[in-house]
């Protein structure tokens, strides 16, 4: 494909998706990297901020890759190519279950996100109801039915009976982890809560973007809020996690390191406090602690790259907070 595009002097043009699943096709070449891809679909979507995005890769397991911004795109396409010439793939193909894409999304949770930017925001809205839905943010009931209203107000506005009685009768998965609604008499009891509470926000005037506005209100002052997950697994120094793996959920302000298994928080590590890092490939070294102690932690993780993902965001957030503490003493 991308010697034919060559010979011929033509763009190809690739599929770049958002998490509503619409999407903008976009014209690549043999040197377009996936920088420049971000850039173009930031530009394309009037995104006010272009350093908030990135883009993933979602293979055909379903599998969510960051895709470093130096990588080229006819790489990634050369490489679906080449797993869609398999026998096993083939017939996947044929029956219309594969599929690997790419995917538009937030990369860096910043703090500082205007509420006039109406990309960015929106953009953050559909990242987080995602989250929550998929229990990488693992709320409280009671705090996923809140969302869970807001997100049905923002969706279809104030609620009607005979409209709206069989959309949360039908697809309430749309709307609430599946840990709330797994048995049939837990599924009829959120679904009369989330109920009640869309029926009080009729009449309060609350448009589309007002209601995501006040999703990403309520969820801001969540610990989990803007956390990005990657598996882990301890090394030398850091006998004191789970042999089995932990997560290490990072935003801004903080690591939290997650038991996989009970998903109960087993440290909480500022980002303040992170004096050093480093990683290579798969592994992944930081220093804890403060100028007089520090405590060095090793970690190999699942994903190739990942590693260097980690230490991405460590860089760009404590780059934001030393920007915000400038901005502050002046």
């Amino acid at each position: 494909m991308e010697i034919r595009a060559v010979v011929n002097a033509l763009p190809i043009m690739v599929r770049v998706y958002k998490l509503d699943r619409s999407y903008v096709t976009l014209p690549v070449n043999t040197h377009t990297t996936i920088d420049v891809l971000t850039k173009m679909m930031s530009l394309v979507c009037k995104c006010a901020d272009d350093m908030m995005y990135g883009i993933y890769e979602y293979d055909s397991d379903g599998d969510r890759k960051f895709l470093a911004p130096k990588t080229r795109v006819m790489d990634v396409v050369s490489d679906w190519q080449k797993e869609a010439e398999d026998e096993d793939s083939k017939d996947a193909i044929r029956k219309g279950d594969h599929s690997a894409f790419f995917m538009f999304e937030i990369h860096y949770f910043l703090e500082n996100v205007p509420e006039d930017d109406v990309v960015g925001n929106h953009m953050l809205y559909m990242q987080a109801h995602d989250n929550v839905r998929t229990m990488k943010y693992p709320l409280s009931r009671k705090g996923c039915l809140d969302l869970g209203a807001i997100q049905l107000q923002e969706e279809f506005g104030d609620y009607k009976e005979s409209k709206h009685k069989s959309i949360i009768q039908q697809s309430l998965h749309r709307y609430v982890p599946p840990n709330l609604i797994d048995d049939p008499s837990d599924y009829d009891e959120c679904a009369e809560n989330i109920l009640s509470r869309w029926q009080k926000l009729a009449g309060l005037n609350f448009e589309a973007f007002d209601c995501q506005l006040t999703y990403l209100d309520l969820l801001k002052p969540s610990i989990w809020y803007g956390c990005q997950r990657f598996r882990v697994k301890s090394i030398a120094g850091s006998g004191e996690y789970p042999s089995g793996g932990v997560y290490l959920n990072i935003s801004s302000r903080h690591i939290l390191v997650v038991d996989c298994d009970s998903n109960d928080i087993l440290e909480t590590i500022l980002m303040s406090n992170i004096m050093a890092f480093g990683s290579k490939d798969t592994t992944l070294l930081f220093k804890v602690g403060n100028i007089v102690y520090q405590e060095k932690k090793c970690f190999i993780t699942d994903v190739r790259g990942g590693a260097d993902e980690i230490t991405d965001l460590i860089r760009a957030y404590q780059r934001q907070s030393r920007r915000a503490m400038e901005t502050d003493s002046k």
